[in-house]
Order: structure tokens, then sequence, then C-alpha cells
């Protein structure tokens, strides 16, 4: 996810307040940034190439893009075993993936607990985590989905 410059969305909107003007418009070579004026307060549009977020915002504007995610490439890891799903090593630990995180073939994606055993589930390919499918504390099945990469 990219953060786009905050200093230069306030700027653009200054400019739309200070001269009177109903919308602003600013295109590049990669994104588009339209800043429009309407009776409660004003809306910014941001657009790259596909994805695009439109925040409405009083007083200070944040704007995110998104990376368009490829639904047809999709890696669906799925549980071997019956058990219970645990994001992390210990309840204290940090989970072993995020959202966003890039995993390599064989890292630890999380714990499947069956029969007072510790199962480690391994990516079976190098990836980025797309989506983390259940809760930690969650009964999975034998061939439930846990995480979508790409």
């Amino acid at each position: 996810m990219k953060i786009i410059d905050i200093e230069y969305i306030n700027n653009a909107a200054e400019l739309l307040n200070r001269n009177g003007l109903s919308k602003v418009e600013i295109n590049d070579s990669k994104m588009r940034v339209v800043i429009e004026k309407n009776s409660g307060g004003v809306v910014q549009t941001v657009q790259t190439a596909p994805a695009a977020f439109v925040i409405e915002n009083n007083n200070s504007p944040i704007i995110q893009t998104e990376e368009v995610i490829d639904f047809n490439s999709m890696i669906e890891v799925t549980s071997p075993i019956v058990g219970v799903f645990y994001s992390s090593p210990s309840p204290e630990a940090e989970p072993f993936v995020t959202i966003g995180s890039t995993v390599k073939a064989g890292d630890v994606l999380c714990v499947i607990e069956a029969m007072k055993c510790f199962n480690d589930i391994p990516a079976a390919q190098d990836g980025k985590i797309v989506d983390i499918c259940l809760k930690n504390g969650d009964v999975v099945e034998f061939g439930q989905v846990l995480f979508k990469m790409q």
C-alpha cells in the first residue's frame, strides 16, 4: 500500500479553499488526484492504475492507494489436519505472518494443534500473504483455507 504525500494534498486543498474553487485536479504519469468541495467538506479522490479510494474528511486528508490483487493467480494454503489454528508460537509472541508479509518456501505460516501436538504449517512456495482466513484459536477442518497468497 502506498501512502500519498499528505503535505502535497494539503497544499492542493488549500489552493482550492484560498481561490474559491470547487474542484482541483492534478495528473501525473502514475497518479491522478481530484479534490472537490461539496456541502459536507472536501472530497479527495486519488486514482492510480487501477485501484482508488475516495476519502471524505473535513480537516486533514489521508489518502491511500492499494495494490491490485490478481485473484486468478491466488494460492490457497489449506489445512492438512483438523485442529486449532494459532497464528503465533505463543500467546505473547508476534504472529508468524501478517497481511502483506512476503514469505519464502518453507517459512512457517502458523501452527495447528492436534491431539496435544503442535504442527508447523509451512509455505509451499514463495509469495505474499494477501489474506489470513482465520482468527487465533479457531478450529480448522481438513482442507480448510488458512491463507491466501499471491
